[in-house]
């Protein structure tokens, strides 16, 4: 009898690694499995077009107060709320139109579409560039009219 239980045993104990390799195995692809559902709710939540939409909304929005607090010290800003352009070609906005003839890279246009001015500013200098008024035609874009100078 002790060799049948002998054999029983090693057939048991020969068995149990198997075993263990298994339910490692398991264990392997189901913290796998959740680390990668866990990766992909992070990206989801912290990198969606929501989240850096609301992100570049605030920065707009802080960048939009300081150009407004520079220019209402150079002048007397009109009605309504603007919307701000970056200039980041100027030869093709020089092109477009004489309103835009001294426009440099990062210049800043603001137009004030309630009262139809267009404002174009240099933040590295502070200086007001050009001034006029906007006609809005609902077919086309925007156009300005050129002024003078200030």
């Amino acid at each position: 009898m002790n060799e049948e239980t002998t054999k029983k045993t090693t057939k048991k104990a020969q068995a149990t690694p198997y075993r263990v390799y298994l339910l490692a195995l398991v264990g392997l692809v189901v913290l796998g499995g959740a680390g990668y559902l866990g990766w992909m709710k992070y990206n989801q939540v912290y990198n969606s077009p929501e989240a850096v939409t609301a992100a570049q909304v605030a920065e707009a929005e802080a960048e939009k107060k300081v150009i407004m607090d520079d220019i209402s010290k150079l002048m007397l800003l009109p009605e309504g709320d603007p919307v701000l352009f970056k200039v980041s070609n100027k030869d093709q906005m020089r092109a477009q139109q004489a309103f835009f003839k001294d426009t440099e890279n990062d210049d800043v246009l603001l137009v004030f579409q309630q009262s139809g001015k267009a404002i174009i500013y240099r933040p590295s200098s502070k200086t007001i560039i050009n001034v006029g008024p906007v006609n809005f035609d609902n077919n086309a874009a925007p156009t300005t009219s050129t002024s003078t100078r200030n």
